[in-house]
């Protein structure tokens, strides 16, 4: 069975030939490649219906990231796909090397403080220009963003599910 990890979303096409603005989680650092197969989800607006396979059969990464699908002849054809959200198979994905993990691994993991008391989970991210930033749903209920910086992402322990995090003081 896939296991599925986003890796960003499109909502705008580029050109008239039918390539599409990707933005990637992952910026230029992208592991995706001419022949990489991915999956495709529907946003609001989009006729997809519902989860379709694809195959990159151009990539041009720049200041922006362009994909040409296979099977796409024109922007015509495109712009009834947009918007859409961007997976791939983990099996598809490069393997990680010790201690890496990706962001979507961490989705769900329980969050203790340095203290090892338990304070919520980690419910959602987003990217930022300088971090990724984690949203961590405490057990009051409340939203905490939390960018993913060694001054307060302490440890992670994918074993154990559980995440340290030196929470920021008005948490305290």
């Amino acid at each position: 069975m896939k296991k599925l990890i986003q890796l960003g979303w499109a909502r705008k096409p580029h050109g008239l030939k039918g390539h599409a603005l990707f933005h990637l989680f992952s910026g230029p650092e992208t592991a995706l490649i001419k022949g990489s197969k991915i999956v495709l989800k529907p946003l609001e607006g989009s006729s997809l219906n519902g989860e379709q396979d694809f195959v990159i059969e151009e990539i041009h990464i720049g200041n922006d990231i362009r994909v040409k699908l296979v099977g796409i002849m024109d922007r015509t054809e495109l712009e009834k796909l947009l918007p859409f959200e961007i997976y791939c198979d983990e099996a598809d994905l490069p393997e990680l090397e010790e201690g890496e993990f990706y962001v979507s691994d961490l989705l769900g993991l329980e969050v203790q403080n340095v203290e090892g008391q338990k304070v919520g989970k980690l419910s959602d991210f987003y990217e930022t220009a300088a971090h990724t930033v984690f949203v961590i749903k405490t057990n009051r209920g409340e939203l905490v963003d939390v960018p993913y910086v060694e001054a307060f992402f302490k440890e992670v322990d994918l074993e154990n599910s559980v995440v340290t995090v030196e929470m920021p003081e008005e948490m305290e």
